[in-house]
């Protein structure tokens, strides 16, 4: 899948955005051995618009070719399609990072060197795929760009979105690639009315080793985070915390972001056990799932506000109205 770009009479560009698409066919990639079949495959998937790439392992649940959705939990109508596993491919999404020079577009590499020297002498050393991504312009004064390595050994995407959200203000790594279904657009961006000015988009560097040590991605957890938490009196006293959905979204809090999935969570709940619900112990045990997980950045006024009880009441009255199911006995949360 690709942007598309329209050219205006006044010579800017209309960007058309990506299509909605809910199901998809599953491919699988050929296996990868070194950076040159990688640098092989991402230039074929350059030219097939309809392609994109998502990191997760597919599950066993549908025949490979059928159309799917991209889910990574259950959802009541669907299974769930993928799930995290480990990788040993490492994509960087760098996302407008502000160059020191002034670089001729024409001549990109300049730039992609920049980057790597700004994530360190581990990246500048290391065979690397470079291409630009449809949101880079042609003044070249910031840089819009995926990097692709092998590493050296496989990594959760866990993993290394904690250590992408240490990268996030001097590199502009994005973090929000490293979920299991998150599509990555692979094809050049299609022009309409206008030529491309960005001729060269994408290319291979050589650096003194095939592969990235995965030991740079290791960041060092905060005390609270290391310890195992034995949720037993919570689970206990909210069966759907027990459950395979409850189990699903309580452990997503916190690695995959606070308010989503904190909301996600209560309207999973309403949907399960509706008005039945013990709210009052399942708002407890969200405040200490939080209190264990690591903030990625957020401050602990945020935290606090999002498990306030009028943002969690707030939450559990919208979700019993949406999705408690019909004939439960109502019971005051």
């Amino acid at each position: 899948m690709r942007k598309t770009l329209i050219g205006q009479p006044d010579g800017n560009q209309k960007v058309v955005p990506y299509p909605l698409v809910r199901w998809f066919n599953r491919l699988q990639s050929p296996e990868l051995f070194s950076t040159n079949d990688l640098g092989n495959y991402l230039s074929w998937l350059e030219y097939q618009p309809q392609l994109a790439m998502i990191q997760g392992q597919a599950l066993p649940v549908l025949p490979g070719q059928s159309l799917v959705r991209r889910l990574a939990y259950d959802q009541p109508d669907h299974p769930a399609t993928y799930r995290e596993a480990p990788v040993s491919l490492l994509i960087l999404d760098i996302d407008g990072l502000p160059l020191r020079q002034n670089h001729d577009i024409r001549h990109p590499v300049t730039m992609i060197h920049e980057a790597l020297a700004i994530l360190g002498a581990g990246f500048t050393q290391t065979h690397c795929y470079w291409q630009l991504t449809a949101s880079q312009h042609p003044s070249a004064d910031r840089l819009y760009a995926r990097l692709y390595f092998l590493l050296d050994q496989p990594l959760s995407l866990t993993a290394i979105k904690r250590w992408a959200n240490t990268r996030r203000q001097d590199a502009c790594v994005d973090p929000a690639i490293y979920s299991p279904v998150q599509m990555i657009y692979t094809a050049r961006p299609g022009f309409i009315d206008m030529d491309d000015p960005i001729p060269w988009r994408s290319g291979l560097l050589y650096g003194q080793r095939e592969q990235l040590p995965a030991t740079l991605l290791r960041v060092k957890l905060p005390e609270r985070s290391r310890g195992k938490i034995q949720p037993t009196k919570m689970v206990s006293d909210v069966p759907f915390l027990a459950s395979h959905f409850g189990e699903r979204w309580i452990s997503r809090i916190g690695s995959e972001g606070f308010y989503p999935m904190i909301r996600g969570l209560i309207a999973c709940a309403a949907w399960y056990s509706g008005y039945q619900t013990d709210w009052e112990s399942l708002k407890q045990a969200i405040r200490q799932k939080v209190s264990f997980c690591d903030p990625d950045g957020r401050s602990a006024g945020y935290l606090k506000t999002i498990t306030s009880n009028a943002s969690l009441d707030s939450l559990i009255q919208g979700a019993v109205r949406k999705f408690a199911r019909q004939g439960m006995a109502k019971i005051k949360p």
